[in-house]
């Protein structure tokens, strides 16, 4: 008799284990589901507090059409306002940024993979000090974002990651189109009016194939680069030399204002 009730109380145990690991394995797809479905239904908040914490800036979206359980990203009529020392709030005002990626690839260590992205910029506002090309509100995000700012501690830490963790950070982009329509530059310095060295319309279009984290520069740096020189020599042929008038303007009236102390 007890050898015949040890393999029906083993088959109970059993039991009870399977539905254990069962209800634990809906559970898990249940949190999955609801994780994705917050990531998506409050992206622009998500983003908003990223860059609030991250860089001094912010975001507002008017809607917000995201459903990432079946990998898509769709927010329209968003801008992104600058870093707080900035005068000039306005960084990018975006009509639309649609993005179609596999939801799953973001989950573990693997390739971030996004078959679409296409955004449709309507204005950019580059704003900057003196030395407004290497010194302004992009810059500041960027850095922001990246956790440049961080301590050297934290950056030695970093630099000293493991091939694994950089293989975290890849991605692929099967197709990438971006446009920008507006454009200014403006010029911010203590104690002065802000100057517009910049203020013209644009639309430049950008499209790239297959960019993954190990050919950036290829795919997207270098020849956005080309292509938004060769833009602005069509549409805007003074702009180096309304550059170079202001480096010059600023360079003469320091020396002028240190003659006079």
């Amino acid at each position: 008799m007890a050898n015949s009730k040890q393999p029906s109380r083993f088959g109970v145990v059993s039991r009870r284990l399977l539905k254990l690991f069962a209800g634990g394995f809906i559970f898990l797809i249940l949190i999955s589901v609801v994780g994705l479905w917050l990531a998506g239904r409050f992206a622009p908040n998500l983003l908003d507090a990223v860059l609030s914490s991250k860089a001094g800036a912010g975001l507002t979206c008017e809607t917000n059409q995201t459903n990432l359980l079946v990998g898509r990203l769709s927010l329209e009529n968003f801008q992104v306002t600058n870093p707080n020392r900035w005068k000039e709030k306005s960084f990018l005002k975006v009509k639309s940024l649609k993005v179609d990626l596999n939801p799953l690839s973001f989950i573990g260590g693997g390739t971030r993979r996004i078959q679409q992205l296409e955004c449709d910029i309507d204005e950019l506002v580059l704003v900057g000090s003196r030395s407004y090309m290497k010194d302004n509100n992009a810059q500041d995000i960027l850095r922001g974002l990246k956790g440049a700012s961080t301590t050297a501690a934290a950056s030695e830490v970093k630099s000293e990651a493991s091939p694994a963790d950089d293989a975290k950070k890849s991605f692929f982009i099967g197709n990438a189109r971006i446009r920008v329509g507006h454009v200014k530059i403006i010029v911010e310095t203590e104690g002065r009016a802000p100057e517009v060295i910049l203020d013209r319309e644009f639309n430049f279009v950008f499209e790239a194939k297959n960019v993954t984290e190990k050919n950036l520069n290829q795919t997207v740096t270098i020849p956005l680069g080309a292509q938004a020189l060769a833009s602005v020599a069509v549409v805007a042929p003074r702009l180096s030399m309304e550059i170079a008038n202001h480096e010059l303007r600023k360079s003469i009236t320091e020396k002028l204002l240190g003659e006079k102390k």
